[in-house]
């Protein structure tokens, strides 16, 4: 399993509304990003030579939505083991 850039211990005593608030702001950060990003260059493969044959918009997928979802998968898991 991948080593998560924060961890609990860094974060424990932050309050919750703390904890909302940056993700609020890097959600913002993140859409704005996207969103100065020309549509063709998000949808056309290999537009940009790292990207291989993938698309631009496939990377953000995955740092994105898709993070978010394993990482709720990994908090409901962890709260089940803990009884919460």
């Amino acid at each position: 399993m991948p080593r998560p850039i924060c961890s609990y211990e860094q974060y424990r005593d932050t309050p919750l509304s703390d904890i909302q608030a940056k993700f609020a702001t890097s959600y913002d950060e993140i859409r704005a990003l996207i969103s100065a990003i020309p549509e063709d260059d998000l949808i056309t493969p290999k537009v940009y030579a790292w990207t291989k044959t993938s698309t631009l918009l496939s990377y953000f997928v995955s740092c994105t939505s898709s993070h978010d979802h394993w990482a709720y998968d990994e908090i409901r898991r962890w709260k089940k083991a803990q009884g919460v």
